[in-house]
């Protein structure tokens, strides 16, 4: 490894003929008030549920209730029949919004959280070809 020196001059260069030296320019901000945040972020806040101010920290929707197969149709029994335990499936469904409660939890130190829910009662599953999901 070679060892490189630094050698410094032994005084302040001289200033050319006529050169200035730099001096801090503030700038000049006229009648406005300093800004406070980095940025403006209400362009971008998204609309979050909330009850009574406060925001929900979650949201949710859970499904309930049942649809009867016609076991005279050939859509509904290959439905049923290509049901396999732990396979995804990907189908439509329509229904009713039954439920939409708001619980706010209060811990110990005084934090609110908001887990807003939607609870929807199926009525009608919808067999579709792949290409129309």
């Amino acid at each position: 490894m070679s060892e490189t020196t630094l050698v410094l001059p032994d005084e302040t260069p001289e200033m050319p003929e006529g050169a200035a030296p730099l001096a801090a320019v503030e700038p000049d901000l006229g009648e406005q008030a300093p800004q406070t945040r980095a940025f403006d972020s209400t362009p971008y806040r998204l609309d979050i549920p909330e009850v009574d101010g406060v925001d929900a920290e979650k949201i949710i929707i859970a499904f309930a209730g049942s649809v009867e197969l016609d076991i005279s149709n050939e859509g509904d029994l290959a439905l049923f029949n290509g049901l396999r335990l732990g396979r995804e499936i990907d189908m439509r469904v329509a229904g009713v919004v039954a439920d939409k409660p708001s619980p706010l939890k209060v811990a110990k130190d005084g934090s609110q959280t908001m887990i807003r829910k939607a609870k929807i009662s199926v009525h009608t599953v919808h067999v579709l070809a792949p290409e129309d999901l």
